[in-house]
């Protein structure tokens, strides 16, 4: 009888040993396959950021980590994306706060203004992809989609499988880390006569999103981060049916009932010098020109207002020296291209 006890219980753990190694080395596979690197956040020095910087195309766009470096001594990463909704970035940050602990989080409401869970799909692989898989992984993956829709998040060999005739080797290349998570723009779109609307005309955003707004703002009080609401300068389409402007405008009740700062830059162009007619890549997105006043305008909104330190000349920030100067190098040689 013991014998036989003894000899299921081997097969048991062979089998979960068996299980365990399958899965590694799927999720191994989808990383290859997929063709993009992790995000360059994940080899950040665990607790080593003192600032994150999240939301969608307007915050990945509008704020480079390593100018708020040069100027601030701020240690920071963007961890934003293109189409990242509310209730995504609810969760992007949720894994964040497992690996890093920030005193400030500065997070862009402009998607505020749409009512699901998350944009098209490509979009939510953009940020879900790249986030090792996890308890953060699956939190995301099971708050956001049905049961059927789960298993190309999971294991995106699923998705990427065909791409296995590109590959010479297991090898993907590399996002340059060297930008923090900052993605640049180098277009530039002009608005004349475009009509910003008054703090006080409003519209009420859906519920989705004011509800994982509040989430956030929970999240960051149990996790003892600081919360920083703002809004990057954009321009809207002419007529606006999602009344864009309106319901941003919206948020800054929405941040008082809960005690929370907001910055609405729509309605602090002059004090950035922020010209629409030169400072936009297109419609929604700052240009690398937009990029270094909104920068500024944080950085020094940041230092005034948070105990955030200065770690330039500090031996275990270094590298960050290092880091700005190809950073500023490669930069420069974008925009002459």
């Amino acid at each position: 009888m013991e014998k036989g006890k003894s000899r299921r219980a081997v097969r048991c753990i062979e089998a979960l040993a068996f299980l365990l190694i399958f899965v590694l080395l799927l999720a191994f596979v989808s990383d290859a396959l997929r063709g993009r690197d992790r995000p360059e956040f994940y080899s950040e020095r665990k607790n080593s950021l003192d600032v994150l910087f999240l939301g969608s195309s307007h915050m990945l766009n509008g704020v480079s980590p390593m100018e708020l470096w040069h100027r601030c001594g701020i240690a920071s990463c963007n961890l934003s994306e293109n189409g990242q909704l509310l209730p995504v970035t609810y969760y992007v940050l949720q894994d964040a706060l497992d690996r890093q602990s920030p005193k400030l989080v500065v997070l862009d409401v402009y998607k505020v203004i749409q009512d699901t869970l998350y944009d098209e799909k490509s979009y939510l692989h953009t940020s879900l992809d790249g986030m090792p898989l996890g308890l953060g992984k699956l939190r995301a993956v099971y708050g956001l989609l049905p049961a059927g829709e789960r298993t190309e998040f999971l294991f995106d060999i699923v998705l990427y499988h065909d791409r296995w005739k590109e590959l010479g080797s297991l090898e993907r290349e590399e996002r340059d880390p060297d930008f923090k998570g900052y993605s640049p723009l180098y277009t530039t779109e002009t608005h004349e006569g475009f009509q910003i609307l008054p703090e006080s005309d409003t519209s009420a955003p859906p519920e989705i999103p004011v509800d994982y707004l509040r989430k956030i703002v929970e999240l960051c009080r149990e996790r003892e981060a600081e919360l920083l609401l703002v809004a990057t300068p954009f321009t809207t389409p002419v007529p606006d049916d999602m009344d864009r402007q309106q319901r941003v405008n919206a948020v800054k009740e929405l941040a008082e009932q809960w005690d929370v700062p907001f910055v609405n830059m729509m309605h602090s162009l002059d004090e950035m010098d922020f010209d629409l007619n030169e400072d936009l890549a297109d419609t929604y997105h700052a240009n690398v020109s937009g990029m270094k006043k909104i920068t500024d305008f944080l950085g020094r909104y940041i230092s005034e207002r948070y105990d955030i330190p200065d770690r330039r000349g500090e031996r275990d920030y270094a590298a960050w020296d290092e880091t700005y100067i190809r950073y500023a190098e490669k930069l420069e040689k974008l925009e002459d291209e």
